[in-house]
C-alpha cells in the first residue's frame, strides 16, 4: 500500500484526486492533506476521513514521509514542489 499526501485542497483534489485514491483504497492510503487555508484543509480532511491536515507542505512531507504526493495546487505553484 502506498502512503499519499495531497498538496492543495481545492476543486481538483476534492473532485478527482481524492476520489481516485479512495476508489483504489487497497493500494493507496491518503494520510494527510495540506492547504495554506487551515479551514479548507480541515474541511477536506474531515469530509474524506483523512487523518491529518497541515498548512505547511514541507512540515507535512517531513512528518508523514509519503510514498506519493499529488500536487493539486494551482499550476503556477507546481515548480515550488518539484524534487
Amino acid at each position: 500500500m502506498y502512503k499519499v499526501c495531497i498538496i492543495g485542497c481545492g476543486m481538483i483534489a476534492n473532485s478527482a484526486h481524492i476520489p481516485a485514491y479512495k476508489y483504489f483504497d487497497s493500494d493507496f492510503f491518503i494520510c494527510a492533506v495540506c492547504d495554506f487555508n487551515k479551514e479548507i484543509a480541515a474541511d477536506t480532511a474531515n469530509r474524506h476521513g483523512i487523518p491529518a491536515f497541515y498548512t505547511d507542505a514541507e512540515e507535512m512531507l517531513k512528518k508523514e514521509k509519503p510514498d506519493l504526493v499529488s500536487v493539486c495546487a494551482p499550476n503556477f505553484m507546481h515548480g515550488k514542489y518539484q524534487i
